[in-house]
């Protein structure tokens, strides 16, 4: 093992050398490569084989979810969305109190309240929440599938990007069976409003999911538009909109 001394410090593996550090000093060593049959079925590599296996599940799961939700997440998700995803499920696979390690899943952890609390308020926007643009509070009957906000006033109420004239709110009911890989998902119409001061009652209705297995996930996203030429435009940007989950079921 030496030690690396320069003004530049680099980190991984180099023709054959890995540079890393350990109790701020900077090592090298020679990189070990392991025979792929004696990592298979050595004892000693038992743990990393189990790692790998629930690492695999997790990006499984992660692209499982996302899927259906990329019609309403495009163009507010950032690109970082779907790593924060992954971990997410890899969370939720450590939730899973049941299963020997190595056979974990997401769907045992997300069986869990503590799975449950990791989902609920996940952003799809890391850059913005719900609660910095929305800036009162609204009921949600799960049982009716009914978002409502009463004397909802547009421009007291939200925080608007630059140029935005108009902001859309849609309700999603989403059914995602992890065991069963399958989802359903109920979406309300968009309700659109302008930058306005006088109240409102929104009111936005999903339909009942018809599966029954799984767990239930009401989403809101906000999403901001600029009239052009008597057409609304989506914007683009990191304050541009948000898609948050407000329950989980």
């Amino acid at each position: 093992m030496a030690k690396v001394t320069g003004v530049f410090k680099v980190f991984g593996t180099i023709q054959g050398v890995t540079l890393y550090q350990m109790e701020g000093t900077h090592l090298a060593r020679a990189a070990k490569d392991i025979p792929k049959q004696r990592y298979k079925t050595g004892a000693n590599y038992a743990s990393f084989r189990a790692a790998g296996k629930e690492m695999g599940h997790s990006a499984k799961m992660s692209q499982f979810f996302r899927w259906d939700l990329v019609p309403y997440t495009r163009g507010i998700s950032e690109n970082r969305m779907y790593s924060r995803v992954n971990a997410l499920m890899r969370k939720l696979v450590g939730c899973d109190p049941v299963s020997a390690l190595g056979e974990r899943t997401v769907a045992q952890g997300l069986a869990t309240d503590s799975g449950r609390a990791l989902l609920a308020g996940f952003e799809f926007n890391s850059y913005l929440s719900l609660p910095q643009v929305l800036y009162r509070g609204y009921d949600l009957d799960a049982v009716a599938g009914r978002f409502t906000m009463a004397d909802f006033s547009s421009n007291g109420s939200l925080k608007w990007p630059v140029g935005a004239t108009h902001v859309g709110f849609r309700l999603l009911h989403y059914g995602v069976a992890f065991a069963e890989l399958r989802t359903e998902i109920r979406v309300s119409s968009e309700v659109v409003l302008p930058m306005q001061e006088a109240a409102v009652d929104l009111v936005l209705e999903t339909e009942p999911l018809a599966m029954t297995e799984g767990t239930g996930l009401y989403l809101l996203r906000v999403l901001f538009y600029q009239e052009l030429n008597g057409g609304f435009y989506a914007l683009r940007g990191n304050d541009c909109g948000v898609v948050s989950v407000l329950r989980v079921d």
